[in-house]
């Protein structure tokens, strides 16, 4: 699957954060919708045509398991990817592709990106 056929969901609560991944992303020929909390990324969701979910696993709304259980309701076929400070404390529920220790660098958020859409 090539970026230009892939749009990815990422759900971040820092708007920095979302902003300076939507700039990494499209200019690898990613589309990207951003959201900061689990009800805007449930809504975006449900617009369909996301092939990848990239989740900040310390969002504030509501626990990290709940969301990812309620997109692979939506889409079970959605890949997932978790971003955390701390990534042993990120647990990765069933139908998660990895987790991305933050920080990361642009290089390896690609990389993983690649892998996850390739498997």
């Amino acid at each position: 699957m090539q970026a230009k056929d892939c749009r990815i969901l990422v759900v971040d609560p820092s708007q920095n954060a979302l902003s300076a991944l939507r700039k990494v992303l499209s200019s690898a020929g990613f589309g990207v919708d951003t959201a900061q909390n689990t009800v805007d990324a449930l809504s975006l969701m449900l617009e369909g045509g996301h092939s990848l979910a990239l989740l900040d696993a310390a969002l504030h709304d509501r626990p990290v398991s709940e969301t990812i259980a309620q997109f692979k309701h939506l889409r079970p076929e959605l890949r997932i990817l978790l971003m955390a400070g701390s990534p042993e404390k990120a647990v990765p529920a069933e139908g998660v592709e990895g987790v991305l220790k933050k920080p990361f660098s642009n290089e390896e958020l690609l990389s993983a990106i690649r892998r996850s859409l390739k498997g």
